[in-house]
């Protein structure tokens, strides 16, 4: 692995296992470094530096943070996803939308087929719906990283948090759980373009209802591209444990129940 991503992979382990104790949680601690580690700027989608995925997951693995997440909410850390605990949070920003969307609604939905544009993206906004799974202290880790942004105009108020449950039998979703996970995933359904090999969440969404990135595979990976047939791989930022759902799969508006709303 490059020298110097072996030495952003042992800061940001490092960084994740400081004491923090202006933190709420280690899942706002968790959410802060990370975000010390986002830059989507970076050129040609390169990011900090070229990774090895197996090197990345024993630096990462010696984590102690992930170690204590997962004592309390292990599918966090490492999947598999818990179903019965998704949360989606509407903020009144309003750059993404006509009007602030408050309320997951299935005729906003967008699926991958329909999508305009290219969806050359690691993590593309402009399709599906993002959950975060509700952890054992009661929030989100979306959650969590929207109370660092309180009083700011990137994620005006009102906030509104809903339980998503996903009905029917059947629903499949791919685990992220690591580095070498998510080069496994780019590398089955791949897209290249100049190089850089993205996802074809076209074609993940006919096989899969939903990619679930755990906080261990974000760890590992944020910022970072790896070899892959074809170039390298993106660099994701995905920031918080997440799902995006590519398929809506919520049933009715009777199982949609608002559970906060901030003013």
């Amino acid at each position: 692995m490059n020298t110097s991503v072996e030495r952003t992979l042992r800061h940001r382990v490092a960084e994740l296992d400081a004491a923090h104790p202006w933190f709420d949680s280690d899942l706002d601690h968790f959410a802060d470094v990370m975000s010390e580690h986002t830059d989507t700027r970076a050129a040609a989608e390169c990011g900090d530096g070229v990774g090895d995925p197996e090197a990345a997951d024993r630096i990462v693995g010696g984590c102690r943070l992930l170690d204590v997440i997962a004592e309390r909410d292990a599918d966090l850390v490492a999947g598999p996803l818990c179903l019965s605990r998704q949360h989606w949070t509407g903020t009144g920003r309003e750059d993404v939308a006509p009007e602030p969307r408050l309320t997951p609604s299935k005729a906003l939905f967008v699926p991958p087929e329909t999508a305009q544009g290219d969806l050359l993206s690691a993590k593309p906004f402009d399709v599906g719906l993002f959950t975060s799974t509700c952890a054992s202290e009661g929030r989100s880790m979306w959650r969590a990283y929207l109370d660092g942004y309180l009083g700011s105009d990137l994620f005006p108020l009102p906030w509104r948090t809903w339980h998503l449950r996903p009905g029917g039998g059947g629903i499949r979703v791919r685990e992220i759980t690591d580095a070498k996970s998510w080069v496994e995933f780019v590398a089955e359904y791949p897209r290249g373009d100049g190089g850089i090999v993205y996802p074809d969440w076209r074609r993940v969404g006919r096989d899969f209802a939903g990619v679930h990135m755990t906080l261990r595979a974000i760890a590992a990976t944020q910022g970072l591209c790896f070899p892959v047939s074809g170039g390298l791989t993106a660099a994701p930022y995905w920031d918080v444990e997440s799902t995006l759902w590519l398929r809506w799969v919520f049933g009715g508006d009777a199982v949609l129940q608002e559970v906060v709303e901030e003013e």
